[in-house]
């Protein structure tokens, strides 16, 4: 075997503060540079100031173009001796924006991000590993990797099943990608295209892995399963299944009466907490479900109060029937948030699709018993009557039972989040998947030439 500290490892992603993706690969990233590794990371949005991560060189002639179309419009505007100046300002600026539009209109996905051809130029010595997260979110060209392929061993970590499709994160019932999509039934997946160039992504996305070669992995056995069925199983050289990891030092059981008075939540309160980002309008989360079973639990638990509170959401307080409803904005902070699972009673996770959500694991750190649909790798995380329970999606009436089931019975949550907290040291344990991914670099470096 050859010494960890000996080489390099780049990981990509789109930026490196927000969502569960980005979370996953910065912890990841810092695992591996806390083990002695020289460890980089890309991404297409700069937000922290960690030294060791840097942004994207995507100076595009796209932007260049609409830089130097925006500038001269704005000193049209200016030149107010110029009669009607306002229609060439417009037409430039309109100008600026056509190479966008027209791929945009004709639902193409936009790859025009020469960052990533310049990705090892831009590192202080070649990588030994290339290890990419999500490739979608606006800061990558896809069309650039057989060409890194050839030159470093790249290992794809995927948190979603836009690799396999024209154009969708998560396809739900949908089974075109295995075939080449085409006739979408819904464009506004995100990330949403304004037409139907679905069967044309999809092709070009096989072109391009056909030409590549890569390892895959994947946090659940149920997107792997996606995999093997797909158009990444031809330039797939070998595939593993390593689990999300969280880091239980922070995420841990605590004084629940303590972190209410802290959030300043009433003691004797029954407190739901359901954490994800703009739940709302988010395309992922069933937003009805939710609703309809606080609503109905609430009705059922009087006059005792309920509480939801709302991790991810930009909203001002609202009520769900007899339930108060605390909407909490986003926490950039990661250290804020053991605060909120501390101070609840169960977690509800009302999932339309997902592969293998952060906040479930979370939660089973911190001793938090699970409610959530039974949908892609969910059912992996929670084991059914131990540390949760599982529902059909869109499934008021069951969800409703087990909440009041949870809220009524403090003997099964304290057993339940004993169990959580036990699942999450033996198979979630952030070391355990920095542990298992440095394994297997070893083990693809001394089989590459």
């Amino acid at each position: 075997m050859k010494n960890q500290k000996d080489f390099c490892i780049l990981s990509v992603h789109a930026n490196d503060t927000y969502g569960g993706a980005a979370r996953v690969a910065v912890n990841l990233h810092r695992g591996y540079r806390q083990r002695g590794h020289a460890a980089y990371m890309a991404v297409g949005q700069k937000l922290s100031i960690d030294s060791s991560i840097f942004a994207f060189a995507n100076e595009t002639l796209r932007l260049k173009l609409n830089r130097l179309c925006g500038s001269l419009g704005k000193k049209l505007t200016q030149a107010e001796w110029l009669p009607g100046r306002w229609y060439p300002a417009r037409f430039l600026w309109w100008l600026g924006s056509v190479p966008f539009r027209w791929q945009n209109w004709l639902g193409f996905e936009d790859f025009d991000y020469p960052g990533a051809w310049k990705l090892l130029e831009q590192m202080p010595h070649k990588p030994a590993i290339l290890h990419a997260h999500n490739l979608h979110g606006g800061y990558f060209d896809l069309r650039a990797l057989p060409y890194l392929s050839n030159r470093v061993p790249l290992v794809m970590t995927l948190h979603d099943a836009w690799m396999l499709s024209g154009h969708c994160a998560h396809s739900f019932d949908c089974q075109r990608w295995k075939t080449g999509c085409g006739k979408c039934p819904d464009l506004t997946i995100p990330p949403a295209i304004q037409r139907d160039g679905t069967a044309y992504n999809w092709q070009r996305k096989k072109r391009i892995l056909e030409q590549s070669r890569y390892y895959i992995a994947t946090p659940s056995r149920w997107l792997m399963q996606k995999v093997e069925q797909s158009i990444l199983a031809k330039g797939m050289i070998a595939s593993k299944v390593i689990p999300n990891g969280v880091d239980i030092s922070l995420f841990h059981p605590g004084d629940q009466q303590k972190a209410r008075l802290h959030l300043n939540i009433p003691p004797e309160a029954a407190v739901i907490l359901c954490a994800s980002e703009s739940i709302r309008n988010r395309a992922w989360s069933d937003f009805d479900l939710l609703r309809g079973a606080v609503q109905q639990a609430a009705e059922a638990l009087q006059p005792r109060q309920v509480i939801l509170l709302g991790l991810g959401e930009e909203t001002p307080a609202q009520p769900f029937g007899r339930a108060e409803v605390r909407f909490v904005p986003y926490l950039k902070d990661e250290t804020a948030l053991p605060l909120f699972f501390q101070a609840a009673d169960v977690l509800i996770h009302p999932s339309r699709a997902d592969n293998f959500p952060n906040v479930i694991l979370e939660a089973l750190a911190c001793g938090l018993p699970v409610l959530s649909t039974r949908v892609g790798g969910i059912p992996e995380q929670i084991e059914e009557g131990k540390t949760g329970f599982l529902v059909e999606p869109g499934d008021v009436p069951s969800m409703t039972e087990n909440i009041i089931r949870m809220i009524s019975d403090s003997a099964l949550r304290r057993q339940m989040g004993i169990r959580a907290r036990e699942i999450a040291e033996e198979r979630y344990h952030l070391d355990h998947q920095v542990s298992a991914y440095l394994n297997w670099f070893e083990s693809i470096l001394d089989r590459s030439p």
